[in-house]
């Protein structure tokens, strides 16, 4: 070894060394005073950005204090940058008070982690199915909240997951929403295995933003059970006009349709049906003489689906409500699995389907099948 290689080794040892002399430092128990101080800060902070959270804040008090206390014990037990990870628990407890609350206090979660044992985390198994889930995306959150990663975290993170069950796409669907609220971009839940074996609509609706999800709401065709057009033909070509003798008529029959919320792949078939046209022509048989003579052909079509997703159906009842099932009028959508009808109903009723139409052509509009040309008629040329 010459000088310039003990040289680097020796600046190297002292980084780390360094670097030990710091963490010590950490580690070294605050004095009263200010840790007092430290706490005032986050209630300071906490209190001018409360997080709010629907779910958790409907939840039932005793399932608030389990879900609270848990997470508590986890950041305080990690051993680094407490502080910084308490202020992000403390605006969370804020948000899901009804009012000002002591225990929501960074004094009292702190209190409340080092109270916490590692058995007491076995509650968690009695949550609500989808408190666990929100339990694993918050827990993440947190973890990420300071500026240094805790692998200690990471692991009491997992140790909770396995008591509540949580299977890898549960684990990995989790990861991905905490992911999508940090860096505010969910497109990542685009890229998860599919399909999903879990049914994933509305666990979730305090974190994926209404915008993100309608740019993944995408018509696949509009269903019109009897379309009756006037007009006239020209070399077999049918244009549309109010007041000619001449028509084109369609009847749709749905053969076969998947359920709706159903999961499905690209280019899976989410339904069949039959098209019946007449074509009514006028032809002439004498010098003033004319008669109509119809043809009728029969066919067989398929809408695909463009992308995986579920599907959603926006079917208008005799009531003028939006029901999701399939029929011969209705518009059959693939949407993201984290969808719910109820906001895609708001979001037709609201027009938001006619926005985007041009999106959902592009994608899906141009496949033989799944195009709104046969079903809505929107180039009757193509009808011959």
């Amino acid at each position: 070894m010459n000088l310039t290689d003990l040289q680097v080794e020796l600046r190297q040892l002292g980084d780390r060394l360094g670097q030990l002399h710091r963490e010590i430092e950490k580690m070294k128990p605050k004095s009263e005073d200010e840790q007092q101080a430290a706490f005032a800060s986050i209630n300071k902070l906490a209190a001018q950005a409360p997080l709010q959270h629907t779910t958790l804040l409907n939840a039932d008090p005793s399932i608030k204090k389990t879900f609270l206390q848990s997470l508590a014990y986890l950041i305080v037990s990690a051993g680094q940058d407490v502080n910084a990870r308490l202020l992000y628990l403390c605006r969370l407890a804020l948000g899901i008070s009804c009012g000002p609350d002591p225990e929501a206090s960074a004094e009292a979660l702190y209190k409340a982690g080092l109270e916490f044992q590692a058995e007491d985390l076995l509650d968690l198994a009695h949550l609500p199915q989808d408190l666990k889930y929100i339990f694993v995306v918050e827990a993440l959150i947190a973890a990420h909240t300071a500026p240094e990663s805790a692998p200690a975290l990471y692991a009491a993170v997992a140790d909770a997951a396995e008591i509540m069950q949580c299977d890898k796409e549960e684990l990995r669907v989790c990861a991905a929403v905490a992911k999508g609220r940090l860096l505010d971009n969910y497109d990542g839940l685009d890229e998860l295995p599919q399909p999903l074996r879990h049914k994933w609509s509305d666990l979730f609706a305090d974190y994926i933003p209404q915008a993100w999800l309608g740019k993944r709401r995408l018509k696949c065709a509009e269903l019109v059970r009897h379309s009756h057009l006037k007009g006239f033909f020209i070399d077999d070509n049918f244009y549309s006009l109010d007041g000619e003798n001449e028509s084109l008529d369609q009847i749709i029959t749905i053969s076969n349709a998947l359920d709706p919320g159903e999961s499905v792949q690209p280019e899976q078939i989410i339904l069949t049906y039959q098209q019946k046209i007449t074509k009514t022509k006028k032809r002439n048989i004498g010098w003033f003489d004319y008669e109509y003579v119809p043809t009728t052909t029969t066919d067989q079509h398929s809408v695909e689906a463009p992308r995986a997703g579920i599907v959603f159906y926006a079917t208008t009842n005799p009531n003028g409500e939006l029901e999701n099932r399939p029929n011969e009028d209705t518009k059959v959508y693939v949407v993201s699995p984290f969808d719910t009808y109820e906001a895609f109903s708001a979001w037709i009723k609201e027009g938001g389907d006619k926005e985007d139409a041009g999106d959902s052509e592009k994608e899906g509009g141009d496949k033989e099948d799944a195009g709104d040309s046969r079903c809505r008629w929107r180039c009757v040329q193509d009808c011959d």
